[in-house]
């Protein structure tokens, strides 16, 4: 959805730079539905 709805729209570009994901919670505790996950997206 990132790429291909937000970014077109937001006038933004990628940088030449590492995307990562950072979660925030444990698969093994929570029920899917209540993962959480930060999505760091390098933007010029």
């Amino acid at each position: 959805m990132a790429y291909g709805t937000w970014l077109p729209n937001s006038g933004r570009e990628i940088r030449d730079s590492i995307m990562f994901e950072k979660y925030l919670n444990n698969p093994r505790e929570v029920a899917p539905t209540e993962l959480l996950t930060e999505i760091y997206l390098p933007l010029k």
